[in-house]
């Protein structure tokens, strides 16, 4: 099946410069203001190449929804469902590129083991229901799972070139400079990440919902593809799941999705990071979708003085 591009510059080169690394956990912080950000005197971008972004960098976001006496001025954390209000940042220089590869980690939590059951939704919800399955298809952006490393990767969207001079067919030497172009650097991730290992164990045929009828028996809490004497029982939950779209299939070879996807822009100042996101979700303490606000970053080892 089609699916739409995003707006951001994805190459080859960059697919090439990324590799995975790991996540290290660590003690949970609140992360508070550490006072205006700085640029320097002229009021130019701190940060000339994205190099200087690498690092272990621990933070949190305001909570943009808050109604709380004097939120407008001083706004406070948000916290995710454990309480945690920590957003942990991995970022690293990859040899002979001048990209940055790294994960992003949404508060405290464990993450799920991976699939081995392709018959079964993912992770395994065990109180699932036909009666669910309308509501959960949903191919919207999906909130983290908290505790689970979500690689990143560099973005550059075609405008930021072109506002920054750089002519037409000169996109890739202008990239391998590793220029950081207004100061901001945008990296993006897809929170169906989450589901790889599930995909994995998918085909086409066993995920791929386009064409084909399905049923809900709500009475006997069972699911189907197909009308008339044989249909075929389905797991409600994998139900849900394919006809969400989580998994992208081609030919006989199934991997996560990488729509829908999820940005973020972060810009370097004197005392760390300062970021927003965009097309992205996040659960609070009562389990209710909604965006996030501002976030700080500050280097790890800061955190720990």
């Amino acid at each position: 099946m089609t699916r739409p591009s995003t707006p951001f510059l994805h190459t080859s080169l960059l697919a090439l410069a990324l590799c995975s690394i790991a996540c290290n956990r660590s003690p949970l912080h609140d992360m508070g203001s550490a006072g205006d950000d700085a640029d320097s005197a002229d009021g130019a971008p701190v940060a000339e190449l994205v190099s200087e972004f690498a690092g272990v960098w621990l933070g949190s976001a305001e909570d943009p929804l808050a109604v709380l006496e004097g939120a407008s001025d001083a706004p406070p954390l948000y916290r995710f469902p454990s309480g945690s209000s920590r957003i942990r940042l991995e970022l690293s220089d990859i040899a002979e590129y001048p990209f940055l590869d790294g994960t992003l980690t949404f508060g405290e939590g464990t993450p799920p083991e991976p699939a081995t059951d392709a018959t079964r939704g993912y992770p395994i919800d065990p109180t699932f229901t036909a009666e669910r399955v309308i509501r959960e298809i949903d191919g919207s952006v999906r909130p983290p799972w908290e505790g689970f490393a979500y690689r990143v990767r560099p973005e550059q969207s075609w405008r930021e070139l072109e506002a920054a001079g750089v002519r037409p067919n000169e996109e890739f030497e202008a990239l391998s400079e590793g220029r950081a172009f207004d100061g901001k650097l945008d990296i993006g991730y897809s929170s169906t990440q989450l589901y790889a290992s599930w995909c994995e164990l998918q085909t086409a045929n066993s995920c791929d919902f386009d064409g084909q009828q399905v049923g809900m028996n709500t009475e006997q809490n069972t699911c189907s593809l197909g009308f008339g004497q044989n249909p075929q029982p389905i797991d409600c939950q994998k139900m849900a799941l394919c006809a969400s779209e989580v998994c992208a299939c081609y030919s006989d070879t199934c991997s996560n999705s990488p729509d829908p996807f999820s940005l973020l822009t972060l810009r370097l100042s004197e005392t760390g990071l300062v970021g927003v996101f965009n097309n992205a979700v996040v659960l609070n303490e009562r389990g209710f979708q909604q965006p996030l606000g501002l976030v700080r970053f500050y280097r790890e080892s800061d955190t720990r003085r």
